[in-house]
């Protein structure tokens, strides 16, 4: 019916069906070009069960009670059509508690949903996607409350559950909490198998605050990419800590978890450009590093990793998980351990513990990075995780100052300073070395086999909806800044690159990054700075 009433619609005008948090029209009713407010609106509940591939839901401003109102819609949209709920024009539709119970959104079995500006104050929990696909949540404001229930929960499968969700797309919201959980977590229940949440993506938000971690993945081809996360001391919990921090008494907790996921198998995950401007410890352990890494063969690069209050990088091997084979490079990890009061070790940029003390974390590399200012020092390679990483081309404390734009960091939730750029006259600028090498020449031919692939991607990871919007393939330059080209796809078991256009090249020719996944530029001149800023000339 929505259909036919459009095909008489002035296109110029807002038409759509209007919801209001006092609608008790029919869905026939509200629909109008026209903005409809009060009770001329429907009931979110209405929407939700009439609302087809096509519909636009306006939901006005106002406050619904999740008791009684929450998104959850009984069809899925298409491709081509889509069902969007979204905030009409500058008005916030807000969602309060009414039960510790509810997600403002569910989704059981749902494709093509988009939601769009809503917020909620103090509510249990965002959303709950099972087993549900291509929907896109985005320029949304939540703030969650003190309840008892596990997180947030977006990709979240614990318990029973229809299965996982795939290619969904959070990008544009603020998140934060003030309870004890992760705050967004992509994952699969334990049963499920390889059958994980595989292909999701989370970028362009900011997420603060949450007591154990704001955001972990256990899934493949997650992109986390231009987010500010930061989890400094912010809450005092209950009882009594086992361990005290000097944030003034307060607690907070480590910011990105990238575990082992359920099959330990290679991982494919992207972290790149985001900020973590701080973290802190919770209050059971001494945790709070900006990134906790244990899963396999993931891409972190250009990312800051600033205040830690333990280490910038923690990475630990966990069972039958020895060779993460994680490559990790130009990014910027300074200032950890600043605030570090711990029995244990702390406060380095990057460390390797003995996990289950027979195992050792092995086969990263490590490279381009400017590690600096670290209280502990910069790398820790403890006990049997000597000579198991490799180790070239940073820059560490010992050689000096890098020379950033501006390094003022007293502020542990600025998404500005410190500005981690490089001073025209810094040495990290024009130091970075080659990622790879040729193995073998190539002379006009697309098929490119190198000594390690595992430094790139091809565009396809992350949500589908994002391909060719804001992820792309990366650009690589074989054997000089100038011979450049889009890679096409990677065969990473065979280190084979197929190119998007047929080069020339000699054998052991080197092999640099020259556009990274936002189709950004970030090789000039003869060589690439170290850290995660690059130069733009």
């Amino acid at each position: 019916m929505g259909s036919t009433i459009r095909a008489y619609s002035d296109p110029s005008l807002e038409t759509g069906h209007w919801v209001s948090p006092t609608g008790t029209a029919t869905w026939v009713n509200a629909y109008s070009q026209f903005p409809l407010s009060g009770a001329a609106g429907c009931s979110l509940a209405t929407a939700n069960a009439n609302a087809v591939a096509g519909d636009t839901v306006y939901m006005r401003g106002g406050n619904y009670i999740l008791s009684t109102a929450r998104i959850m819609p009984v069809n899925s949209g298409t491709l081509a059509n889509r069902i969007t709920y979204k905030a009409y024009g500058a008005e916030a539709p807000d969602f309060t508690s009414g039960s510790a119970d509810y997600h403002v959104i569910k989704l059981v079995g749902r494709t093509y949903i988009v939601v769009d500006g809503i917020s909620g104050t103090d509510i249990p929990a965002v959303a709950w996607f099972e087993d549900s696909h291509y929907n896109e949540l985005k320029n949304c404001d939540f703030h969650i409350g003190n309840y008892t229930n596990n997180g947030i929960n977006i990709f979240d499968f614990w318990g029973a559950g229809a299965g996982p969700s795939t290619h969904n797309w959070v990008h544009h919201n603020t998140f934060s909490s003030n309870r004890w959980a992760d705050l967004l977590q992509i994952s699969t229940a334990p049963g499920y198998g390889s059958a994980l949440s595989e292909h999701n993506t989370v970028e362009d938000n900011t997420i603060y605050h949450a007591a154990h971690c704001l955001v972990s993945t256990f899934a493949k081809y997650t992109v986390i990419k231009n987010n500010v996360l930061h989890n400094e001391g912010w809450y005092t919990p209950s009882g009594t800590p086992t361990y005290t921090p000097d944030y003034n008494g307060l607690y907070g907790g480590r910011v990105l978890d990238l575990y082992d996921g359920r099959s330990k198998s290679d991982m494919h995950c992207l972290v790149e450009g985001n900020r973590f401007p701080s973290s802190g410890a919770p209050p059971d352990s001494d945790g709070g590093e900006c990134i906790t890494l244990t899963s396999k063969s993931n891409i972190i690069r250009f990312n800051a990793l600033v205040n830690a209050q333990n280490n910038g990088m923690l990475m630990k091997s966990m069972t039958n998980s020895v060779a993460l084979n994680n490559r990790i490079y130009n990014n910027t990890i300074v200032w950890a351990g600043r605030w570090a009061n711990s029995p244990q070790w702390q406060g380095y940029g990057i460390r390797y513990p003995n996990w289950n003390m027979d195992e050792w974390p092995a086969g990263n590399v490590i490279k381009n990075n400017i590690l600096y200012g670290n209280a502990g020092g910069d790398i820790l390679n403890y006990g049997g995780s000597e000579g198991r990483n490799t180790h070239e081309n940073n820059w560490l404390t010992a050689d000096g100052n890098p020379l950033f734009v501006d390094p003022t960091h007293a502020d542990l939730t600025s998404a500005v300073l410190p500005d981690l750029h490089l001073q025209a006259g810094s040495p990290c600028k024009n130091a970075g070395t080659h990622l790879t090498h040729a193995a073998g020449a190539g002379s006009g031919v697309t098929t490119l086999v190198v000594l390690d692939a595992l430094y790139f991607q091809d565009g396809t990871w992350g949500s589908a909806l994002t391909h060719g919007v804001t992820l792309f393939p990366d650009w690589i330059a074989i054997g000089t800044v100038g011979n450049v080209v889009a890679i096409s796809s990677i065969d990473y078991a065979t280190n084979t690159i197929i190119l998007a256009s047929p080069m020339t090249w000699s054998d052991g020719a080197s092999i640099w990054l020259y556009k990274n996944s936002d189709g950004m530029r970030v090789l000039y001149g003869a060589a690439p700075p170290l850290g995660a800023n690059a130069v733009v000339e």
